[in-house]
């Protein structure tokens, strides 16, 4: 792991403090979240959209999670709460927001996960690159990086989201495999394909996850509801729902894939 940086010692400085975020291990401020989806990473997956970000990339889709506050939860509980969800989750992604800015806190999560879930795989988006994170990030940011077996890295580029890969919003957007569990995990996905958007009818109340496609906001409140599943539905096929692409696994994946190189 990198040495932390000192002034005058010829190694990079850290991130400036707003964008290293809260040093709180007790509590993760939430936007959403979602027990089960197959958007967003490999398998069925609980999804934690934290709120706050210092990046505020031009044409976010969810610029709601970018101002700070959101619903304070303590880790115990979350914890709890995402454990009470029925076993048949192969794993958490976090999202935002930016995860990166309350990394203590969701250090203190997956690992409270994985020590009872030891077979999940815990992926996290940031807008900050990994190299940057790793030369410059706050302790916690690099322990959370070290907890990590996915990371998609880089800001959203709304001029580079047409045409967008599976799981990236843009595609400046690279996927990290951290570990080998993290390797198995993209067996035979074809990382290539285009993303997946789900839409839920929940209590009359139509919700998205996944990667929508350029200029979804402007449309969202076109989409048909005939093309969302009910959350009952939901929970009756395990998450294989709604208004998905083809397939997107692909014989010919390489458990290896991993997009390293920077656009």
């Amino acid at each position: 792991m990198p040495s932390r940086a000192t002034a005058g010692s010829g190694v990079d400085a850290l991130l400036p403090a707003r964008h290293r975020g809260s040093d709180d291990p007790t509590t993760v401020k939430l936007a959403r979240i979602e027990p089960l989806t197959h958007a967003l990473g490999p398998g069925a997956r609980v999804v934690g959209w934290v709120q706050g970000c210092a990046l505020a990339c031009e044409g976010c889709v969810v610029p709601e999670s970018h101002a700070t506050g959101g619903e304070p939860w303590p880790v115990d509980e979350l914890a709890a709460r995402i454990l009470a969800l029925p076993g048949d989750r192969d794993g958490l992604t976090l999202s935002g927001g930016e995860p990166m800015l309350q990394a203590p806190a969701l250090l203190q999560l997956v690992r409270r996960l994985r020590a009872e879930r030891p077979t999940w795989t815990f992926m996290s988006y940031t807008g900050y690159l990994r190299s940057v994170l790793e030369r410059r990030g706050s302790e916690g940011q690099r322990a959370l990086l070290g907890e990590l077996d996915l990371l998609v890295d880089g800001p959203f580029v709304a001029r580079r989201a047409e045409g967008t890969t599976l799981w990236r919003g843009s595609s400046n957007q690279r996927i990290h495999a951290l570990t080998p569990a993290g390797r198995r995990a993209l067996q035979g996905y074809d990382l290539d394909r285009p993303g997946i958007t789900e839409y839920v009818l929940d209590d009359g109340a139509l919700r998205w996850t996944g990667i929508p496609p350029a200029g979804f906001r402007t449309a969202e409140t076109e989409v048909p509801r005939e093309r969302a599943l009910t959350w009952t539905q939901v929970r009756a096929t395990s998450g294989k729902r709604v208004r998905r692409e083809p397939d997107h696994r692909a014989a010919t994946a390489s458990p290896d894939h991993d997009h390293e190189e920077q656009g």
